[in-house]
């Protein structure tokens, strides 16, 4: 059932206040500037209209009618077509007859609020997530004429968006779940925000598959650890790719990392992704890396020009063994096979300390308070135990001890 009030807002520096509607709908609201004003002595807030012989009596309950009646036109309107009887669908009625705004305000705007928004609270790639999914979803609008708006985030569109990534963009599963759950989130905040009352975005399915983990053996480690030779520039992309091995952070912390961060055989510091305080104490390989430098950190360079040149290091060092990477699109299984180096990257890294961490003996918990992994069923993607570790471990619990 829907309901229309009238409530004042705070007051102005001549103490008068500005009366704002709010619209409720199926358990969500929106709420909109009348333009009025009026002062406390003058409202009556159980009948939420001007007093009798109150300042523009007249006038202001006579706008607020109005206002009530643009609202009752549009349900109206909408009678033999219930599924149209939407927050935004109301906005924009109101909108139009107070001539606020001319155009409506669409799914996108909206999607540029909730970026804007992420500047906030959310780390730079999660922001730019949310840039390359909207930016898709404008090419698939056009490419397809498909018109859309919130009303027709449905079952439909769900189908047809996840055909184009696949068939037109060529993506695999993964890529396509990653804007499907972006697409739902963004739904929640517009729906949180009044902007529709669409619900249908709850039933998309989010595509999360196993993918392969690559992860640098402790022999291939110390062979680009121990690796001679590089260029001055090189040797220092070597020396912040083997501090991530040796201490599970991320590339984004390795970046801000600061003498500064440096306590007394300890990394100190809040973790830019999951803003977590975090203590990592410094093994004997870590702290030989910072000796090297003085002290301090490594400089890290962009994660893009790292990721070109871990590449190089890793042939340079002989980390050419063959590797077979396994993707799907749709039901078809996508395999690329390559020299292993061709798939380090800056994430090899942390891959590499917790997997080599547990293969050493670690239990879970301690390298998970290492790395900030809050549970387990996070954790375990970066865990890819080798078949020696499994042997090892069988014959430790099973075998007969002499």
């Amino acid at each position: 059932m829907a309901t229309v009030n009238f409530y004042l807002d705070k007051p102005n520096r001549k103490s008068e206040r500005p009366i704002l509607l709010t619209y409720l709908l199926n358990g969500s609201k929106i709420r909109f500037s009348t333009k009025l004003k009026t002062t406390d002595k003058d409202w009556n807030s159980e009948k939420q209209i001007v007093k009798k012989n109150g300042a523009d009596e007249s006038e202001i309950n006579f706008a607020l009618n109005e206002f009530k009646r643009v609202i009752s036109k549009a349900e109206l309107d909408t009678k033999f077509e219930p599924s149209r009887l939407t927050l935004d669908f109301i906005r924009t009625k109101l909108e139009e007859a107070t001539g606020k705004k001319k155009r409506s305000f669409t799914f996108y705007d909206a999607f540029d609020e909730y970026i804007k928004e992420a500047e906030i609270n959310k780390t730079i790639n999660s922001k730019r997530i949310y840039e390359i999914t909207r930016d898709k979803i404008k090419a698939f609008d056009s490419d397809k004429r498909f018109l859309l708006s919130f009303d027709n985030i449905d079952s439909k569109f769900e189908s047809k968006f996840t055909e184009y990534l696949m068939i037109d963009c060529g993506l695999v599963n993964n890529t396509i779940g990653r804007y499907i759950k972006t697409i739902k989130s963004f739904m929640h905040f517009a729906v949180e925000r009044g902007y529709t009352n669409n619900y249908k975005f709850k039933t998309f399915k989010v595509i999360k598959q196993d993918v392969d983990i690559i992860y640098l053996t402790e022999d291939e480690l110390l062979k680009i650890y121990n690796l001679e030779g590089l260029s001055k520039s090189l040797s220092m992309v070597r020396d912040a790719f083997c501090l991530g091995c040796f201490t599970g952070l991320r590339f984004s912390d390795l970046l801000d990392l600061r003498l500064a961060n440096l306590k007394h055989n300890f990394i100190e510091l809040k973790s830019k992704k999951t803003r977590d305080f975090l203590r990592i104490p410094l093994n004997d390989y870590a702290k030989e890396i910072l000796n090297k430098h003085e002290g301090k950190p490594p400089v890290v360079i962009s994660n893009q020009k790292m990721n070109d040149y871990i590449k190089d290091i890793g042939k340079e060092a002989g980390i050419n063994s063959a590797i077979i990477l396994t993707k799907y699109q749709g039901a078809t299984k996508i395999e690329k096979s390559e020299p292993k180096y061709q798939f380090l990257s800056s994430h090899t890294a942390r891959r590499t300390f917790v997997t080599l961490s547990l293969e050493k003996g670690m239990r879970p918990e301690v390298v998970m308070s290492i790395t900030g992994h809050k549970d387990y069923a996070t954790f375990k993607k970066y865990i890819k135990l080798t078949e020696n570790v499994k042997l090892s471990e069988m014959n430790n619990a099973w075998n007969i001890k002499p």
